[in-house]
């Protein structure tokens, strides 16, 4: 009896120890990385090459002659000349072909232009990258247009990370926030994203323990207001994700001037709302994303570690998933968005495009293709780059049938295959992972859209400086990050 006794009181002792390590925490994500027990030195070894793609890079003198070239050209939207680069050369498929490689070497990121076979560059390291980008000459049946074929092939040396780091980690992550988890996280009060209260602040807690530095990086830049909350449907309780953020102008503008700059720049050039929705119509994740007032906004339901789909907001737990366990997930992109070119709206009420992931038989497979393009709304005129007399000739009638032109373009693209993008992770050799991903679309060679599009681009594209800036804003964050990892 006496045994019997010990016996349960060892019992219950090893159960509330059990219990008690059941928290989940950012390391726990971390540790889910992989592979095996080496997830923290995996997440180690990947900061350090983010750290190095985003400040150390270098190219080489063809390299950077190359990249001040396509970066006018694409300004201008002009295919024509980059099709007759000396930059391209002509391959046996009737393409006219770039080929760069980007090489991590040496605590430094080498970008340079090679001759050859896509095919044969060899890549050794992390982060290693063969990336081809082709042009041919066509005519577009559809809409009776001149255009060029665009094609992008690309490589990229993965070592052991694969789809399965991104589920794994991800699924760590959502773990977090379970209701359960953030009840029994530990209280106290952190100095950063204090606007943020109650469970929104338990989680924001747990991460400036975690990541010091990184977080008060994160506070420094970024203004939350919402997180998440906690929320219930009878007796289940689960979390809705309700992360809106805005830059702190001021800091960002008193340490990266050239990409405060940009960002002021490009105000109101851009609204969007992004859905995406599986089969059943059930909404995953909508993204909100504002220039002028510039923030961006997501929200998605979870519970348990697990996606929960939902209808108008309400959770629909029979179709929850984990997305480590996923095999096959259909999924619908629904885009709404309003461009402003200069006083020149264009809205486009629907973009659909129609995605796949896949992971088995070793191999991690995402699919997207441009489904459907509602044809665009015109309202408004240019201002301030036309003589006035000039501004209303073809507007809207003309830009919108020309609007509709490029639409057609990109969904009949090479022949009616449409404009799609195929990203294939081979895990075959599971310590020398390859990402494969190919991308195919089509551009219109017409003068007036060249036109318009170039205003909107010389907008919207970042000059050298900001870029720069961007660059080493990443590589800081990437520093703290890992400052943080050798801290545990």
């Amino acid at each position: 009896m006496r045994i019997m006794k010990r016996l349960s009181i060892l019992f219950l002792l090893l159960a509330s120890i059990q219990g008690a390590s059941a928290l989940y925490t950012f390391r726990s994500a971390v540790e889910r990385i992989g592979p095996g027990p080496h997830g923290l030195d995996s997440a180690k070894q990947f900061t350090r090459f983010t750290y190095v793609a985003s400040a150390r890079v270098k190219f080489s003198r063809p390299a950077r002659g190359f990249y001040e070239y396509i970066s006018e050209s694409l300004q201008n939207f002009e295919f024509r000349g980059l099709y007759q680069s000396e930059y391209f050369s002509d391959s046996h498929d009737g393409y006219r072909s770039v080929l760069i490689r980007g090489e991590n070497r040496q605590g430094n990121y080498f970008v340079d232009l090679l001759k050859g076979s896509f095919k044969s560059v060899r890549l050794p390291e992390l982060g290693n990258l063969a990336s081809e980008f082709s042009l041919r000459e066509h005519h577009n049946k559809n809409v009776d247009e001149d255009t060029y074929l665009v094609r992008s092939r690309n490589r990229l040396a993965l070592k052991q990370f694969s789809q399965d780091t991104v589920t794994e980690f991800s699924t760590g992550l959502l773990q977090i926030s379970d209701p359960a988890n953030i009840h029994a996280l530990p209280g106290g009060d952190s100095l950063v994203f204090r606007n943020l209260k109650g469970e929104q602040k338990k989680i924001v807690n747990q991460f400036a323990r975690e990541f010091p530095e990184f977080s008060k990086f994160l506070d420094r830049y970024a203004y939350t207001h919402t997180l998440l909350k906690i929320k219930s449907k009878g007796s289940i309780e689960y979390t809705e994700y309700d992360i809106l953020s805005k830059v702190r102008q001021k800091n960002l503008q008193s340490d990266y001037p050239h990409l405060h700059e940009y960002l002021d720049r490009i105000d109101d050039t851009l609204v969007s709302h992004v859905e995406i929705k599986n089969p059943k119509k059930a909404t995953l994740i909508r993204i909100d994303i504002d220039s002028k007032k510039q923030f961006i906004r997501a929200r998605f339901l979870t519970q348990n570690g697990r996606v929960v789909p939902s209808y108008k907001n309400e959770p629909d737990f029979s179709q929850a998933f984990y997305l480590h366990e996923v095999k096959e997930l259909p999924y619908t992109i629904s885009i709404q968005s309003k461009v402003n070119i200069y006083g020149l709206k264009v809205y486009l009420d629907k973009i659909q495009i129609d995605s796949k992931f896949t992971n088995r038989d070793r191999r991690g497979k995402l699919h997207f293709k441009v489904a459907a393009i509602q044809k665009p709304r015109v309202k408004g005129r240019f201002m301030g780059v036309l003589p006035p007399s000039l501004i209303d000739i073809g507007i809207p009638d003309n830009i919108e049938i020309l609007a509709g032109k490029v639409i057609q373009t990109v969904l009949t693209a090479h022949d009616g295959a449409g404009s799609q993008l195929n990203i294939d992770v081979d895990t075959v050799k599971p310590s020398e992972v390859m990402l494969h991903a190919n991308l195919k679309s089509e551009a219109i060679d017409n003068r007036f859209i060249r036109f318009g599009a170039k205003f909107w681009l010389k907008k919207v594209l970042p000059e050298d400086k900001a870029i720069q800036e961007l660059q080493a804003l990443t590589g800081r964050g990437a520093e703290y990050t890992l400052k943080d990892l050798e801290s545990w």
